[in-house]
């Protein structure tokens, strides 16, 4: 089981690593939203020595701002696709075995489309040794889960399952959080944290909001072994690190 921590309050990957350095930190999920993915053969050869020397373990999240290639437009759903698999490339400099990637997050995005392009994008990612993480996100194609399921079925997807947005989505859907449940086979990944606000702010689960979690009894029941604290604060993430790792403790006591 590893407990990785966010990115979010870095940006290039120099900070990724001092900051996983000078906190002893193991393992790293790098947000590349926003970020060109360029560097010099030199630097790449440098940042992999660090990140070796360091038994460091990095899996990466796709940018998401501007791109989707689930989009109900076929010029922005192609770029899309190009856009992703240049990033996939660049993981692949570095040694990445992991991506997290958002699909049909805007309403008018059609399932078909969605899995049209990422059976392209699954499949680019499957040549160069990449397993890809889908999101459940806030709103779009992923509430719905049957179109989760339909995602699921296409080769070298699986599932990162985001607690906070599987705890709003189901706010004013009360059944999608047991039928997520029911996909937990497929989840490889995940993001753990409360909730998130409407500014996407991220909050942080407490001792109290922990201890009857739905989700997190589901999520603790798969074969996931990554949990990222996703959260814009180093100081949350480690003391969501220490309220998880005491709620893992006590559903594993739970189980005998």
């Amino acid at each position: 089981m590893v407990i990785a921590y966010s990115s979010l309050s870095a940006k290039y990957i120099d900070e990724v690593i001092s900051i996983a350095k000078d906190n002893y930190y193991k393992a790293i999920e790098w947000d590349l939203n926003n970020i060109p993915p360029t560097l010099s053969l030199e630097r790449k050869k440098k940042i992999i020595t660090s990140i070796e020397a360091n038994n460091l373990e990095i899996r990466y999240h796709l940018p998401y701002s501007f791109f989707d290639i689930g989009h109900a437009r076929i010029d922005v759903r192609n770029f899309s696709v190009l856009v992703m698999k240049r990033y996939l490339e660049f993981i692949k400099s570095l040694n990445g075995k992991y991506a997290v990637i958002h699909v049909g997050y805007y309403e008018e995005c059609e399932l078909k489309d969605c899995i049209d392009s990422l059976k392209i994008t699954a499949n680019f990612a499957k040549r160069l040794g990449i397993t890809l993480c889908i999101e459940n996100l806030l709103k779009g194609i992923t509430t719905d889960v049957n179109n989760l399921y339909e995602l699921l079925t296409i080769n070298n997807v699986y599932l990162c399952l985001d607690t906070g947005h599987a705890n709003v989505v189901n706010q004013y859907d009360n059944n999608y959080i047991p039928k997520l449940i029911e996909l937990i086979d497929k989840v490889k990944h995940s993001h753990i944290y409360y909730s998130e606000d409407l500014s996407f702010n991220h909050i942080p689960f407490s001792k109290e909001t922990i201890q009857n979690s739905q989700i997190l009894n589901g999520l603790l029941k798969s074969p996931c072994e990554w949990f990222t604290m996703e959260l814009n604060k180093l100081e949350e993430q480690k003391l969501q690190a220490h309220i998880f790792t005491s709620f893992i403790k006590i559903f594993d006591e739970r189980k005998y």
